[in-house]
């Protein structure tokens, strides 16, 4: 699982689990601490500091958004005058992208919580990528069995000439057969 799937994932599972936040408004805070959830060092309490992080990829609000990017939203409070919600008010809230269809999970302060919506209820500022380079194979490093994988790899039983094991996928009957009688020809040979 990516970054980016591994925080969406996450966002929908604070939906259900909910997230106390540590500051107000508690948006940018929701977002970091689900970033830090899924495994990058992000401690971001104002919406417009996003635009620091290192490395990112700011990404045209025309287009579809892509699970795991970051949402900044305009005009969502009045954060500059007393007169209302204008011009100024840019950059005033943050959620995280859910799936490939515009749904999303923000902090909503006004219900305690995070809450689910979707992007077309929304002005959109426009969209962040902090894993611009993530790559495919990142996919086989964030899974939660790739360190029993690594030690089946070390072993001989999986990933030889016939076949790379994808995490991800689906092994065929012929594959897992294989890898059954590379584990026990390995007890056999290592007993002790």
């Amino acid at each position: 699982m990516t970054f980016k799937e591994l925080l969406a994932k996450n966002a929908l599972e604070s939906v259900k689990t909910g997230f106390t936040p540590s500051v107000s408004p508690a948006c940018a805070n929701y977002v970091s601490a689900m970033c830090r959830k899924s495994g990058e060092n992000i401690s971001i309490n104002y919406v417009p500091n996003f635009f620091g992080i290192s490395n990112i990829k700011v990404v045209n609000k025309k287009i579809t958004p892509q699970v795991g990017y970051i949402v900044i939203f305009d005009y969502t409070y009045d954060a500059v005058s007393p007169s209302g919600i204008g011009a100024e008010d840019t950059m005033t809230h943050v959620g995280i992208i859910t799936d490939n269809k515009g749904g999303l999970v923000h902090f909503s302060n006004s219900q305690g919580r995070p809450v689910q919506s979707n992007v077309s209820s929304w002005y959109i500022n426009s969209y962040i990528d902090l894993k611009p380079n993530e790559k495919e194979e990142d996919k086989q490093k964030n899974h939660w069995a790739y360190d029993s994988y690594l030690n089946l790899k070390n072993k001989g039983i999986v990933n030889t000439e016939e076949f790379e094991l994808d995490l991800n996928g689906t092994a065929l009957r012929g594959e897992v057969y294989k890898m059954v009688s590379r584990a026990i020809e390995y007890c056999l040979e290592n007993k002790k």
